[in-house]
């Protein structure tokens, strides 16, 4: 139950800071370099946001970044602790 806890509460933290980034350094593609997309990273930076509607449309979907990344993270760590890694 206690890591439930702990586990909401850094969901919501990790997806306040990401809705910061995407509003302050979306539209130069700081959202998309923060979940490690670099590719899609240099794409906005170069276009301001697609002309700010891929800025626009990410807005709906920095929840799935979010979960994306997690995931990836759940995925990596347990795959570390299968071959002795921390």
């Amino acid at each position: 139950m206690n890591q439930t806890v702990r586990s909401s509460r850094a969901n919501d933290d990790e997806l306040y800071i990401a809705y910061l980034i995407w509003l302050f350094l979306g539209i130069i593609g700081g959202h998309r370099f923060y979940f490690g997309h670099i590719g899609l990273g240099l794409l906005y930076f170069f276009t301001a946001g697609l002309f700010g509607i891929g800025w626009f449309v990410d807005a709906f979907l920095i929840g799935d970044l979010v979960r994306e990344a997690q995931h990836k993270r759940a995925r990596m760590h347990g795959a570390g602790q299968m071959y002795g890694g921390r």
